[in-house]
Protein backbone atom coordinates (compact mmCIF):
# COMPACT_ATOMS: atom_id res chain seq x y z
CA UNK A 1 0.00 0.00 0.00
CA UNK A 2 1.31 3.40 -1.06
CA UNK A 3 1.94 6.56 0.91
CA UNK A 4 -0.58 9.03 1.10
CA UNK A 5 -0.52 12.21 -1.61
CA UNK A 6 -0.51 15.66 0.41
CA UNK A 7 -2.15 16.46 -2.93
CA UNK A 8 -5.12 15.70 -5.39
CA UNK A 9 -5.08 16.60 -8.92
CA UNK A 10 -7.18 19.72 -8.05
CA UNK A 11 -5.43 20.81 -5.08
CA UNK A 12 -2.00 20.32 -6.58
CA UNK A 13 -3.28 22.48 -9.61
CA UNK A 14 -4.48 25.32 -7.39
CA UNK A 15 -0.74 24.84 -5.51
CA UNK A 16 0.86 24.91 -8.69
CA UNK A 17 -1.55 28.34 -9.68
CA UNK A 18 -0.40 29.93 -6.50
CA UNK A 19 3.01 29.15 -7.20
CA UNK A 20 3.30 31.23 -10.65
CA UNK A 21 0.54 34.24 -8.85
CA UNK A 22 3.60 34.49 -6.21
CA UNK A 23 6.38 34.83 -9.12
CA UNK A 24 4.66 36.52 -11.20
CA UNK A 25 2.46 39.31 -12.87
CA UNK A 26 0.23 39.90 -16.48
CA UNK A 27 0.82 43.67 -17.34
CA UNK A 28 -1.40 44.94 -20.36
CA UNK A 29 0.41 45.18 -23.28
CA UNK A 30 0.88 48.75 -24.37
CA UNK A 31 1.74 50.54 -27.98
CA UNK A 32 2.29 53.95 -28.81
CA UNK A 33 0.05 55.37 -31.38
CA UNK A 34 0.85 59.02 -33.51
CA UNK A 35 -1.43 61.21 -35.04
CA UNK A 36 -0.77 64.81 -36.73
CA UNK A 37 -3.61 66.61 -36.61
CA UNK A 38 -4.82 69.61 -39.17
CA UNK A 39 -1.99 71.75 -37.73
CA UNK A 40 0.79 69.70 -38.61
CA UNK A 41 1.69 68.94 -34.89
CA UNK A 42 2.55 65.39 -33.88
CA UNK A 43 0.31 64.13 -30.69
CA UNK A 44 1.08 60.19 -29.48
CA UNK A 45 -1.57 58.52 -27.16
CA UNK A 46 -0.75 55.01 -25.54
CA UNK A 47 -3.33 52.20 -26.42
CA UNK A 48 -3.75 49.16 -24.57
CA UNK A 49 -4.22 46.06 -27.17
CA UNK A 50 -6.82 44.46 -27.67
CA UNK A 51 -7.78 40.84 -29.66
CA UNK A 52 -10.07 41.02 -31.95
CA UNK A 53 -12.97 39.78 -29.64
CA UNK A 54 -12.01 43.40 -27.31
CA UNK A 55 -10.10 41.86 -24.77
CA UNK A 56 -7.04 43.53 -23.39
CA UNK A 57 -3.94 41.27 -24.41
CA UNK A 58 -1.56 40.53 -21.18
CA UNK A 59 1.88 39.34 -21.06
CA UNK A 60 3.18 37.57 -18.22
CA UNK A 61 6.72 39.57 -15.89
CA UNK A 62 8.88 37.32 -13.59
CA UNK A 63 9.23 38.33 -10.05
CA UNK A 64 12.03 35.59 -10.09
CA UNK A 65 12.50 33.13 -12.25
CA UNK A 66 10.47 30.17 -12.26
CA UNK A 67 11.78 26.56 -11.30
CA UNK A 68 10.81 23.11 -10.65
CA UNK A 69 12.93 23.39 -7.40
CA UNK A 70 11.01 26.73 -6.23
CA UNK A 71 7.40 25.18 -7.02
CA UNK A 72 8.64 21.97 -4.58
CA UNK A 73 9.52 24.25 -1.83
CA UNK A 74 6.31 26.40 -2.25
CA UNK A 75 4.30 23.29 -2.47
CA UNK A 76 6.71 21.51 0.40
CA UNK A 77 7.23 18.57 -1.38
CA UNK A 78 10.32 16.46 -2.88
CA UNK A 79 11.17 16.59 -6.33
CA UNK A 80 10.83 12.97 -5.95
CA UNK A 81 7.25 13.64 -5.03
CA UNK A 82 7.02 15.77 -8.09
CA UNK A 83 8.40 12.77 -10.41
CA UNK A 84 5.90 10.61 -8.61
CA UNK A 85 2.94 13.16 -9.63
CA UNK A 86 4.32 13.11 -12.64
CA UNK A 87 3.49 9.33 -12.99
CA UNK A 88 0.10 9.72 -11.86
CA UNK A 89 -2.90 9.82 -14.77
CA UNK A 90 -4.47 12.42 -13.07
CA UNK A 91 -1.42 13.99 -11.83
CA UNK A 92 0.68 14.26 -14.98
CA UNK A 93 -0.72 16.39 -17.03
CA UNK A 94 -0.34 19.12 -14.12
CA UNK A 95 3.30 18.47 -13.56
CA UNK A 96 3.81 18.01 -17.67
CA UNK A 97 2.56 21.70 -17.88
CA UNK A 98 4.06 23.80 -14.85
CA UNK A 99 7.67 21.83 -16.71
CA UNK A 100 6.55 23.39 -20.08
CA UNK A 101 6.28 26.83 -18.41
CA UNK A 102 9.71 27.05 -17.26
CA UNK A 103 11.03 25.36 -20.15
CA UNK A 104 9.16 28.49 -22.17
CA UNK A 105 11.23 30.75 -19.84
CA UNK A 106 14.08 29.70 -20.63
CA UNK A 107 13.80 29.37 -24.06
CA UNK A 108 12.53 32.71 -24.30
CA UNK A 109 15.82 33.72 -22.52
CA UNK A 110 17.81 32.47 -25.06
CA UNK A 111 17.24 35.32 -27.22
CA UNK A 112 19.29 37.11 -25.13
CA UNK A 113 21.97 35.14 -25.22
CA UNK A 114 22.14 33.73 -22.47
CA UNK A 115 24.30 30.77 -21.35
CA UNK A 116 22.92 30.29 -18.11
CA UNK A 117 19.32 29.57 -20.48
CA UNK A 118 20.89 27.04 -22.66
CA UNK A 119 22.33 24.94 -19.71
CA UNK A 120 19.12 24.82 -18.07
CA UNK A 121 17.44 23.50 -21.08
CA UNK A 122 20.35 21.31 -21.68
CA UNK A 123 20.86 20.51 -17.99
CA UNK A 124 17.08 20.11 -16.65
CA UNK A 125 15.16 20.06 -19.87
CA UNK A 126 16.67 17.21 -22.21
CA UNK A 127 17.84 19.84 -25.23
CA UNK A 128 20.70 19.11 -26.56
CA UNK A 129 23.18 20.88 -29.29
CA UNK A 130 21.03 19.30 -32.17
CA UNK A 131 23.27 21.62 -34.54
CA UNK A 132 26.55 19.47 -33.66
CA UNK A 133 27.41 16.55 -35.41
CA UNK A 134 30.62 14.42 -36.94
CA UNK A 135 30.40 12.77 -39.75
CA UNK A 136 32.73 9.96 -40.43
CA UNK A 137 34.65 10.53 -44.49
CA UNK A 138 35.46 7.02 -46.01
CA UNK A 139 38.16 6.97 -47.92
CA UNK A 140 38.40 4.90 -51.03
CA UNK A 141 40.61 2.33 -49.53
CA UNK A 142 38.30 1.86 -46.38
CA UNK A 143 40.23 4.56 -43.79
CA UNK A 144 38.32 7.24 -42.61
CA UNK A 145 39.43 10.70 -43.27
CA UNK A 146 41.51 11.41 -40.14
CA UNK A 147 43.11 7.99 -40.53
CA UNK A 148 43.84 8.94 -43.74
CA UNK A 149 45.55 12.15 -42.74
CA UNK A 150 47.45 11.03 -39.78
CA UNK A 151 48.82 8.54 -42.69
CA UNK A 152 49.73 10.58 -44.82
CA UNK A 153 51.90 13.29 -41.51
CA UNK A 154 53.64 9.92 -41.05
CA UNK A 155 54.85 9.47 -44.54
CA UNK A 156 56.16 13.20 -45.04
CA UNK A 157 57.72 13.75 -41.97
Amino acid sequence: MGRHKKYTAASLKKGVAAYWKKISYDRAVVYTEFHENEKGEVTRRDVIAKDKDGNTITSRHWLQTPSLAGLCLHLKISRDTWAEYGKDPEMGPIVQEARLVVEDYWSNELGNDSKGARFALEANMGWNDRWTTKQEIVHDAGTTLEEFLRNQGEGSA
